[in-house]
This record gives structure tokens, C-alpha cells and sequence, in this order.
């Protein structure tokens, strides 16, 4: 093949490692599965902005409850998740194809496990303290029993 022909460019940059800072866009990218991750991810915000009109251990509840949200609610739930799983999956074999495992695994650890370890250093406490807070205000800041 030509030096300069499409085959040879794409085999060149298929070879050369990857790296989060490379301005050329990924020719093996997935947008059909970014685009239904995307798709799931709003889902998750409506199925969390549902938990407000059904009755739930929920911080946030609205005063005009109605048994039909829970339909949409139901529906959402029940297949949004498997769908992240599922999606999580191929773009975990992605990642193990083009890095190997020791590379995937030091590209987890960056992306989920050190975010992880902050938020439950920051995050988690502050939570936590809020959390006490707002079941302990209606009670005139008494714990309860």
C-alpha cells in the first residue's frame, strides 16, 4: 500500500497509543453507543425527577402525589440500568482491546477509582451531615428514635 493511502494512515493510527489529549478524533469511536449512553443518562434524570411525585424514601417530595407517575417510573427502572451495565461492557472490552489489561486497568483506576476515593473523603461526609440535618429540623433538632 501507498505510504500516504487511507488503509495505511488508519493502520498508523490504530498502532499509536492513545492518549486523552490527541486532537484527532478516534476513527474507531462508538457515537451510536455515547449516543445511548446519552439517552440513558436523561432517563435517569426524569426517572430521578419522578421520585418526588410517588411515594418514596425520597429527601424531596412533592405535596400532589399521584399513583400514575409511578408507570413511567417503573418503566424507566426497569431496563435503564441493565442498559448502562450492557453498554459499560462493550466499552470496557473497547478499552481492554486497545490498551491490554494493565492499561485498562490504570485507565479505571484514573477515571473511577481516584474520583471515588475524593468523593468519599469530600462529598460523602458533606452529605451525610446534610442528610441529619434535614430529617432532624422537622423534629426541632432532636435526633430520632
Amino acid at each position: 500500500m501507498p505510504e500516504g493511502s487511507p488503509a495505511t494512515r488508519f493502520q498508523r493510527l490504530m498502532s499509536e497509543p492513545k492518549t486523552l489529549s490527541s486532537s484527532q478524533p478516534d476513527p474507531a469511536r462508538r457515537t451510536d453507543l455515547d449516543a445511548l449512553r446519552g439517552v440513558a443518562m436523561i432517563l435517569g434524570i426524569i426517572w430521578h425527577a419522578l421520585l418526588s411525585f410517588i411515594p418514596t424514601p425520597w429527601p424531596v417530595q412533592d405535596t400532589r402525589q399521584n399513583g400514575i407517575f409511578f408507570i413511567p417510573f417503573a418503566a424507566i427502572h426497569m431496563f435503564r440500568m441493565p442498559l448502562f451495565f450492557l453498554i459499560s461492557g462493550f466499552f470496557t472490552m473497547f478499552i481492554l482491546k486497545r490498551h491490554g489489561l494493565e492499561g485498562m486497568i490504570r485507565q479505571r483506576v484514573q477515571r473511577i477509582l481516584l474520583p471515588l476515593l475524593l468523593a468519599l473523603l469530600t462529598i460523602v461526609p458533606v452529605d451525610n451531615l446534610l442528610k441529619r440535618e434535614a430529617v432532624m429540623a422537622p423534629m426541632g433538632g432532636n435526633p430520632p428514635d
